[in-house]
């Protein structure tokens, strides 16, 4: 017969985790054994698992989405070429580039380099896509002698694509289906997502802090300020293009992120063009058939218009986390 006043304490099982005197239960089933510790309370194995399951698949149908559509707008730029098609390619890509980033594959992994082989081919014929439409129509000697020279150049960068993309996209396609069986599982085995997210967050903060120091001491519109100015550019884009991914990966939203990240981006877009339009008369200045006079006006003009809108910039630092 028990003792009066004294409470009877729970049988511990096997397994079992006690804490306080008190038994513990997984947060999601309510078992009592096999836990793992969480902040918030504790996990049983089975939980565990099943949560691990559906996050792999949550990356694994992500990737596998990105990696087709690629492959598809890949094809499509060597039978149409299209500008559209080709700025949707790029985009998709650096999309990919941006989630295995993410997930700290390394810089030099073969699906990485592949990507970036990719990368080399589209982007340059994107480029002169954009200088052809912009000055498409316009008057002037330059202007005209401009336009036939990047055309010219346009077409033998689509021939170039055309022979080498079958190849690369074959090879993306076995390196993709070998990373998602083989390394994507282990990766995510050790990735922190709310660790990676403020990585990120903070690479931007130490980027554009970087750009005000260097405006600081050099100028806005010096060579070191812009450099550092374009890699803050790159960080928005990603921070951007991981904003989108969480969201669709996760069901949570994350728009307003996404879309102060694409505000920050969308200072640059012109600050790229313009820097293009002056790479371009450079290296073909001295084979056009125009004055010297009439080639160096354009290219004055062009800069004033670039260091306008550098001057414009606002990035505002954000508090890097510690």
């Amino acid at each position: 017969m028990e003792k009066a006043g004294k409470e009877k304490q729970p049988i511990q099982k096997a397994g079992d985790t006690v804490m306080n005197n008190k038994l513990e239960s997984c947060v999601l089933c309510q078992k009592e054994f096999s836990l793992l510790s969480l902040q918030d309370g504790f996990l049983c194995d089975e939980c565990l698992n099943e949560g691990n399951r559906q996050r792999a698949n949550q990356w694994t149908v992500l990737f596998k989405k990105r990696f087709d559509r690629f492959r598809q707008l890949c094809r499509q730029c060597c039978k149409n070429g299209d500008l559209e098609t080709i700025h949707q390619a790029r985009v998709t890509g650096r999309k990919i580039a941006s989630l295995l980033q993410f997930l700290k594959v390394k810089k030099r992994h073969p699906l990485r380099s592949a990507l970036k082989e990719i990368h080399s081919l589209l982007s340059p014929i994107r480029e002169a896509d954009v200088f052809l439409q912009t000055f498409e129509g316009r008057s002037g000697a330059v202007h005209q002698e401009l336009l036939k020279k990047v055309a010219r150049k346009r077409n033998k960068l689509q021939k170039k694509m055309e022979q080498k993309m079958p190849k690369l996209l074959k090879n993306v396609k076995q390196l993709s289906a070998a990373f998602l069986s083989d390394e994507l599982p282990s990766l995510l085995a050790v990735v922190d997502q709310e660790q990676q997210i403020q990585s990120f967050e903070n690479r931007f903060a130490d980027k554009a802090v970087r750009f005000h120091h260097l405006a600081a001491s050099h100028g806005k519109q010096s060579a070191k300020a812009v450099k550092a100015l374009h890699r803050v550019r790159i960080q928005a884009k990603l921070l951007r293009y991981m904003y989108a991914d969480l969201s669709e990966r996760t069901g949570q939203d994350y728009s307003s992120k996404e879309n102060d990240y694409k505000a920050i981006q969308s200072q640059f877009g012109e600050i790229n063009d313009v820097q293009d339009w002056i790479e371009k008369l450079e290296r073909y200045e001295r084979k056009l058939n125009v004055s010297k006079k009439e080639t160096l006006l354009l290219k004055k003009k062009w800069q004033n218009r670039l260091r306008a809108l550098i001057k414009e910039v606002d990035i505002k630092p954000k508090a890097r986390a510690v």
